[in-house]
């Protein structure tokens, strides 16, 4: 196909120099440019004269060409559209043709093929670099081929003297490890044996021994009941009293009952409840001593405070006696012993519904915000700002302390509930204290403060009771 293409090629170069003048001398086109540009008047004039040049020597040798571009660069004159039309001469037996810059020349085969020159000059730089490449690729593929298989088979040998000296090994430590354990094992059951026969010996001998003194002792289980109770000490009077007349202790029982004693007439934060029910379970608030039994406590009668109908706050009864010291921990028990729950401030995507009142429905209040609102209902103030509303005054506040068993004029009661918004912090509360005064209304003395409550068996605990 390249041959005949050639052939094609050399058949028209030598019919186009039987009809082609020879190209003008380029001597004469310089001669010309010269004059022409001497007699030119206006820059244009030069740069026509300089387009005339480039067209008149573009069939030239390359080194005339240069010289007519560097010309027109010297005269700062554009060549576009300067080119020549093609030309065909003959110059010492070799046959030039002719195109300017940017024009190829195109041969037609029956109309159908088209050769360039420039294609077919790419085709033969291609197919020269080809064939050198592929011959490197080839001398570079036999090396690898070679060194390969050399590195193959050293690595098939030791592979096989490996396998077979690690077989060798492992039967052998096999053997080794089989028998050090079957000894150790016939040792150790002969020592088990004998470690059994002895306890067995021993135990017989202590339980004879033991069943004989008790025996003796005790003769009746009348005479056992009382040593029990002799050794037994006195009552655990969180739990428990001595009965005056038969000297035993009995369980509290009457912290359950589901009647209270309490005698207000102000009904109206509990009118979903009979008058005089309890809202909430009672609790041992202070132990029970030798002469007197010990003090029930609860939640407050009323809300002290309250979010929409979602949350209302009650205060509940700090029992020194279980927890001398405020913790967090302490706070959820504390609430939980009324069937409450301490408030945070925060979803129950990171709030653990079953020890907190979560805030579900995105209200603002913080332990401190609450201990404000507080503070302000006891001022007498309005304190806007943070969600809720305040359901108490001083007075009632004060009563319902007073119904818990604070004598009036007690100083000093800590109101204590979480800290901030969120999170855990064991040992800090935020808390305020107040005193309750003569009348029974009760009065802020300072805080609110953050911190471990001064002494806790003069202390309420601010707990929640709503749904999540």
């Amino acid at each position: 196909m390249f041959a005949t293409k050639m052939a094609a090629v050399a058949v028209t170069i030598a019919v186009a120099l039987a009809q082609t003048a020879t190209a003008q001398n380029a001597q004469n086109c310089f001669e010309d440019f010269a004059l022409a540009a001497s007699l030119a008047s206006k820059p244009n004039g030069v740069c026509g004269a300089v387009q005339r040049l480039v067209k008149c020597t573009a069939g030239a040798d390359r080194a005339t060409r240069d010289a007519a571009r560097q010309v027109a660069a010297s005269h700062k004159c554009a060549t576009t559209g300067a080119g020549a039309a093609p030309t065909l001469t003959a110059s010492n037996n070799h046959v030039n043709r002719a195109v300017s810059e940017g024009s190829d020349m195109t041969f037609y085969r029956f109309k159908r093929e088209t050769t360039t020159i420039a294609s077919l000059t790419e085709g033969v730089a291609e197919l020269e670099k080809t064939k050198a490449d592929q011959a490197d690729v080839d001398s570079k593929l036999k090396s690898l081929e070679s060194t390969t298989a050399s590195k193959l088979a050293g690595l098939t040998a030791s592979v096989g003297k490996t396998t077979k000296d690690l077989t060798a090994d492992l039967a052998t430590q096999a053997g080794a490890v089989d028998k050090s354990v079957k000894g150790s094992l016939l040792a150790l059951n002969g020592k088990i044996d004998k470690l059994s026969k002895d306890l067995d010996a021993l135990l017989t001998k202590q339980i004879k021994g033991a069943d004989d003194a008790i025996t003796k002792s005790l003769k009746t289980v009348a005479d056992k009941l009382d040593k029990l109770v002799e050794v037994s000490g006195d009552c655990n009077y969180a739990t428990h009293f001595k009965d005056a007349k038969t000297k035993k202790c009995v369980q509290f029982k009457d912290c359950s009952l589901p009647t209270s004693t309490y005698t207000s007439t102000d009904g109206k934060h509990h009118d979903f409840l009979s008058k005089g029910s309890k809202a909430f379970p009672s609790f041992i608030w202070q132990h029970g001593t030798k002469d007197k039994d010990h003090v029930c406590g609860t939640a407050s009668w009323r809300r002290w405070y309250g979010l929409s109908t979602h949350v209302y706050f009650h205060v509940v009864p700090w029992p020194k006696w279980m927890y001398p010291n405020y913790g967090e921990a302490a706070l959820i028990n504390v609430c939980r012993l009324a069937g409450l729950r301490p408030w945070r401030d925060q979803g129950s995507w990171s709030c653990d519904p079953g020890d907190y009142v979560c805030d579900n429905w995105g209200y603002n209040l913080g332990g401190h915000d609450l201990m404000n609102k507080f503070r302000c209902v006891l001022h007498g103030q309005n304190c806007a700002g943070h969600s809720g509303d305040k359901l108490v005054n001083k007075a009632q506040m004060g009563e319902d302390l007073v119904n818990m068993g604070f004598a009036k004029g007690t100083d000093d009661i800590a109101i204590v509930t979480k800290y901030a918004h969120s999170d855990f912090a064991e040992n800090t509360a935020n808390y305020l204290t107040v005193q309750i005064e003569s009348n029974g209304a009760l009065k802020y003395k300072s805080g609110y403060a953050n911190g471990q409550p001064k002494d806790m068996g003069k202390a309420v605990a601010v707990c929640a009771m709503g749904y999540n």
